[in-house]
């Protein structure tokens, strides 16, 4: 069973990376090439790792754990990748 920690690092990776990717898609759509919404997981990534490093390790207002981090990348990633084919197939098959 997943603890309840690693559910909200798993959300706050998806939701940070589906808002970044969003904003990304709706903003520069005009210039966008798909590649771009990658980026939205590294930031999810740089977040979560940020928020154990920096949260957790250097202010002393958490437990940091390599695991929390992992949840948090691994969500981000995932959910950009699904993002940018689901954009991708959208593009090339648009009516």
């Amino acid at each position: 069973m997943i603890a309840l920690d690693k559910i909200k690092h798993l959300k706050w990776g998806v939701s940070i990376t589906t808002v970044c990717a969003l904003a990304t898609i709706f903003i520069w759509k005009p210039i966008l090439h798909p590649e771009v919404i990658l980026i939205s997981g590294v930031i999810g990534s740089l977040v979560g790792i940020g928020k154990e490093l920096i949260w957790d390790k250097l202010l002393g207002k958490g437990t940091p754990e390599f695991a929390d981090g992992y949840a948090t990348v691994w969500s981000s990633l995932l959910t950009a990748i699904l993002i940018y084919a689901g954009y991708t197939v959208y593009l090339n098959y648009s009516i």
